[in-house]
């Protein structure tokens, strides 16, 4: 059977081309990487949410506790994990330790130590702020973040002293 050359030229083709198919997998790509991006932004917001929340649950239900003493003698983890203030894995949100314990050398302040922070974690955790009536120290490896007025001083925090922009940093509350 012969095919009219009209009739040829006027056949509906289906399917796509190379370059829509390409156009649609670039897209695609676009979209996927743009999620895992917002996935990790808000992986990192709860984050510290969860962090600050147990710091200061872990500050309000220790200044409770003792309330009615002098000082914090024989504070520490033990006492705590079993009142169900800190967590029994004793890790916090960034998966480091957490440690309560009196502060060294002045039996009337205690501190929260929140070991193997992220970078992002340390400074959002930071800046979330606190009283600073209640807030003797806070530090960031070791190096005090306070201005002269008590407050955390963000300069200090996101500076070389202050957050890591890389891997981890140990950060210690002293409260009264």
């Amino acid at each position: 059977m012969k095919t009219n050359f009209k009739q040829s030229l006027c056949r509906d083709e289906s399917g796509f081309t190379l370059l829509e198919l390409l156009l649609v997998v670039g897209v695609g790509a676009l979209l996927l990487i743009g999620g895992i991006s917002t996935y990790r932004l808000v992986s990192d917001n709860n984050k510290t949410t969860e962090a600050v929340r147990m710091l200061l649950t872990i500050k309000q239900e220790t200044q409770a506790l003792y309330q009615t003493r002098a000082d914090y003698n024989g504070l520490d983890n033990d006492i705590l994990t079993r009142l169900n203030v800190i967590p029994e894995s004793e890790k916090h949100s960034f998966n480091g330790t957490i440690t309560v314990a009196v502060s060294t050398g002045d039996d009337q302040l205690f501190d929260v130590t929140f070991a193997d922070v992220t970078g992002s974690g340390c400074f959002r955790i930071a800046t979330a702020g606190f009283n600073p009536d209640d807030l003797v120290d806070f530090t960031v490896d070791g190096e005090s973040m306070l201005d002269a007025s008590g407050e955390v001083d963000i300069g200090l925090v996101s500076g070389a002293t202050g957050c890591p922009e890389t891997g981890f940093a140990d950060m210690v509350w002293t409260f009264r």
